[in-house]
């Protein structure tokens, strides 16, 4: 302890001043640290948008090998997700398939590194239409990431997939009129699709992917399960990161979810839309003070 002479007599600290220093530390920390998360949280903000970019970049070395088109099916949309492309109809359970494009850290946004443990999900995917196999696991959240636990290897990620870009039937909508049966089975092709800086291709979502209608409702609760829209979680202050069809990535407002085209024939004016007529009540508590679109 600091002290000083006082007439030939050492005094030290009293008690007061101990504790008037130590609520100084206290007032400037609590001033601090606001400031310091703000910063963290943007600095993670940053990384999940290159990540993004780098699943763009990777589906753009796709595309360039393939004709202009996105793959068939939306379960080489998971495997690239992943980090994995498997050949032609080939099984996912079938070992030794994949080549390993060492994406697993890309695959995670910093504000959703852990597993949820809340919910199960098991889903049937397809490969060019023609081989169908069921994918099991765990549901994220606003700050879990989702887990594939079958077929192996285990696998978490943060980001999920619109589907309809994948989908031969649905998807087959951004395709022109000329556009024939065989070529629909070949995998859209992107300069055939209009305004690709609106057709969202992967955003932070609780699930791996998804196919997304006007008609989809918000979870009643910021840490619920959301029930059909699974990219409507508060994971950047009212806002998610999204990768677009141009390769572009940008923020997209929880409620914009509702304008965005995710297929041709999209009702982007639909009730949950300024265009539309939502009201306030319309939305979740924890939703209503997020900008409307």
């Amino acid at each position: 302890m600091t002290s000083t002479r006082t007439g030939g007599r050492e005094r030290g600290f009293t008690l007061i001043e101990l504790l008037v220093v130590i609520s100084v530390i206290a007032l400037l920390l609590a001033l601090l640290m606001p400031a310091l998360n703000r910063a963290r949280n943007q600095a993670r903000k940053v990384v999940c948008r290159s990540n993004l970019r780098q699943f763009g970049s990777v589906l753009l070395m796709y595309v360039e090998d393939n004709d202009g088109r996105l793959p068939l099916g939306n379960a080489t949309a998971l495997w690239l997700l992943r980090g994995s492309l498997k050949g032609e109809l080939q099984d996912p359970n079938v070992p030794d398939v994949f080549q390993n494009l060492g994406m697993d850290r890309a695959a995670l946004c910093p504000m959703a590194v852990r597993s949820g443990t809340r919910y199960g999900f098991s889903t049937t995917l397809t490969i060019n239409d023609e081989r169908a196999f069921q994918v099991k696991g765990i549901l994220g959240s606003r700050d879990k990431a989702w887990k594939i636990t079958s077929p192996d290897p285990e696998f978490l990620g943060s980001y999920g997939f619109n589907f309809m870009l994948f989908d031969t039937f649905l998807g087959s909508g951004f395709l022109s009129a000329r556009t024939t049966w065989k070529s629909l089975l070949s995998g859209l092709k992107i300069l055939t699709v209009r305004n690709t800086s609106k057709v969202p291709v992967l955003l932070d979502s609780s699930d791996p992917g998804c196919r997304t209608h006007p008609g989809d409702t918000p979870p009643k609760d910021e840490d619920m399960r959301p029930l059909s829209m699974h990219y409507c979680i508060d994971r950047h202050k009212g806002r998610v990161n999204g990768l677009f069809l141009d390769w572009s990535v940008r923020e997209v407002g929880l409620k914009e979810l509702w304008t965005l085209p995710w297929y041709p024939n999209f009702d982007t004016a639909g009730p949950r839309t300024i265009a539309g007529g939502v009201q306030p009540e319309d939305w979740p508590q924890w939703m209503r003070g997020f900008k409307d679109y």
